[in-house]
């Protein structure tokens, strides 16, 4: 995922302070295959952690359940027979579930890791969706539940804060897949409750009665009213009034709230936020076909539709500008050698500057004109589209027939007129040894001018055929430009370093933490330092070696261990305790690396006793 998967979905986004009771639980049971970073945020449903996957060195996230909730039977046993049928689905516009444990007293399951936003957050931030990202939501969203469904999973608690809207593609992704609700009915652990939110469930479900798809398409539906007005389709100053609400008041007509949305995807949301179930869309499928009428695949957002047309001027100039330069600089080259008449030095030298003076001036121009496109992929970046959003654009329906047009017509008329310029070219050349000045004058203009009329006629050509320019701003050189457009927006949210692997990470926060504990105690510890450096360098060694089930076990065990000190660390720093365990895990590091060193000279002992003899 890129990864698939940042801002882990969660009703409160921000991190809670410093280090929890459950984080120390859950790092001590995952700890040598999981190496959790931070605390992301935690609701009445659960607490989510960002982490590391040891083995893969990708971030992951880690959903717990509520030690609340964790201690009642019937409800754990839910929780994970449920996150166990959502861990079935593998949809791209769903977070996909790794695994799902329990462990003594705790449950809980790890998903990939979105490197994004919630909905709730994205409006809260930008205000409503434009028209045609609130069509593409909706439609994804669509398409995650039809794929849910399919497999008998019902989600029961679809709401903004639980899409997410990927940073580089926009593209939305469903979290907590049949985890949030137990089966559309009261929660175990509080008979008669109803767990869910009330803004966004559907009307039977608000009722406490039993709960199909169709009361998916009802929530689907209130997102898709919320991301695109920015309220929900009905509301009130408390739970139970929203509740009461919902089993009598039909929500106002989309279109009567924001007038711009396409008829056709008003009704389609109209028809989800009907009271009664037989009304509503009878599947996600026939939801998604009615999206699709409203033109939700094929639209360009407004700021996209600008770039586009500005990329396209820029593409032509720059071309002509390379091809200008490119001919100057061969023309200079062939006037070094070309015969001339006695004494006629300095003419020629003349010449050669003009071509070289062509070349830079043109060279220059094309470097301007990349860096005005920079601004413009600036701009586009800070009204929210990045690369993912032209890329695609790129190859629209609308740009993809136009230029079909152009390439059925051009391409007899180009090799003629390539066959004209080669002859005009050559006589240009040829009047540059001519005698009179206004002839040499005239063969210099011609040299440079036809021949780069004949480039942008080719460049013309093949870019109507989605050539060049369009093969670059689609690639790697078009998400480089946009990276170097970012530079400067301000900090954004994103993935703490996950390049290194794990073991340098926890020795890096190891150095951090001891030299935060008082002198007394790191006097006391002073060993501590060198013997986390020797545990990184052990992981290193043992993380080169072939992979087999005995090598990943020490590795697991060197991590483990690393992880076991920085806990203890992060006890120290946050309350005053007892020593005890940091002593206790300072021996067992200490054994544990002792035994690894001497198997290593062990295998290295053998491997020198079966090398060959020179």
């Amino acid at each position: 995922m890129r990864p698939a998967p940042l801002s882990q979905p969660h009703p409160h986004p921000h991190p809670h302070p410093g280090p929890t009771p459950e984080l120390f639980a859950l790092q001590r049971v995952v700890a040598g295959r999981y190496s959790i970073v931070r605390e992301l945020g935690r609701g009445g449903m659960g607490i989510v952690f960002l982490a590391r996957d040891v083995a893969l060195e990708r971030p992951v996230a880690i959903k717990l359940l509520p030690p609340a909730l964790a201690i009642n039977a019937e409800y754990r046993a839910r929780f994970v027979r449920e996150a166990r049928a959502a861990a079935r689905l593998s949809h791209p516009n769903i977070v996909p579930i790794h695994s799902v444990e329990e462990h003594a007293d705790l449950a809980f399951f790890v998903m990939g890791f979105v490197d994004g936003e919630t909905l709730s957050a994205r409006v809260a931030r930008g205000g409503p969706l434009s028209i045609t990202d609130a069509i593409r939501l909706t439609q994804e969203v669509a398409w995650a539940l039809a794929h849910a469904h399919g497999h008998a999973v019902i989600h029961r608690d679809v709401k903004p804060d639980n899409i997410l809207l990927e940073r580089d593609t926009g593209r939305a992704i469903v979290t907590d897949f049949g985890i949030a609700r137990v089966d559309g009915g009261p929660s175990a652990s509080n008979p008669g409750a109803i767990i869910g939110t009330p803004r966004y469930m559907s009307p039977e479900q608000a009722n406490g009665e039993a709960v199909d798809g169709r009361s998916d398409l009802y929530s689907l539906g209130a997102v898709a009213y919320f991301a695109t007005t920015g309220r929900a389709p009905i509301d009130g100053d408390s739970a139970a009034a929203i509740l009461a609400r919902k089993l009598l008041v039909t929500p106002t007509p989309l279109a009567a709230v924001r007038s711009d949305v396409p008829s056709r995807f008003a009704t389609a949301v109209d028809r989800c936020l009907a009271r009664d179930p037989a009304e509503r869309w009878p599947s996600a499928e026939e939801l998604v076909v009615a999206i699709r009428s409203a033109g939700g695949g094929n639209q360009i957002a407004a700021p996209v539709r600008a770039f586009l047309r500005e990329a396209d001027q820029v593409g032509s100039e720059v071309g002509n500008a390379l091809g200008a330069s490119t001919i100057s600089t061969i023309l200079a080259i062939l006037a070094t050698v070309m015969p001339r008449p006695p004494g006629d030095l300095f003419g020629i030298s003349f010449v050669i500057v003009m071509y070289l003076a062509v070349t830079f001036s043109m060279a220059g121009l094309a470097g301007v004109r990349v860096v005005q496109l920079l601004a413009r992929a600036r701009r586009l970046l800070e009204a929210g589209y990045g690369h993912s959003a032209v890329r695609p654009a790129l190859l629209g329906e609308a740009r993809e027939q136009d230029l079909e047009k152009r390439a059925a017509t051009s391409v007899k008329r180009t090799i003629a007129e390539v066959a004209l310029g080669v002859a005009g070219t050559v006589g240009s050349i040829y009047l540059l040894g001519a005698p009179g000045d206004a002839v040499q004058l005239l063969g210099f203009t011609g040299s440079v001018v036809i021949p780069v009329l004949v480039v942008r006629r080719v460049l013309e050509a093949r870019r109507a055929k989605g050539g060049w320019w369009s093969r670059l701003l689609r690639g790697p050189v078009g998400r480089w430009m946009f990276r170097a457009a970012s530079l400067g927006l301000g900090k954004r949210a994103s993935l703490p370093a996950m390049g290194e692997p794990t073991s340098v990470a926890l020795r890096h926060e190891l150095a951090t933490l001891f030299a935060a504990l008082p002198g007394p105690q790191r006097t006391e510890f002073g060993a501590l330092p060198e013997l986390a450096v020797r545990l990184e360098r052990q992981a290193e060694l043992l993380r080169d070696r072939t992979p087999n089930p005995e090598t990943d076990r020490r590795l697991q065990s060197v991590v483990a261990a690393l992880e076991m000190l920085r806990l203890d660390l992060l006890r120290l720093s946050a309350t005053d305790v007892d020593t005890g365990d940091l002593t206790r895990d300072l021996d067992d590091a200490r054994r544990l690396s002792d035994d690894i060193d001497a198997r290593l000279e062990a295998n290295e002992e053998v491997r020198r006793l079966l090398r060959p003899d020179p």
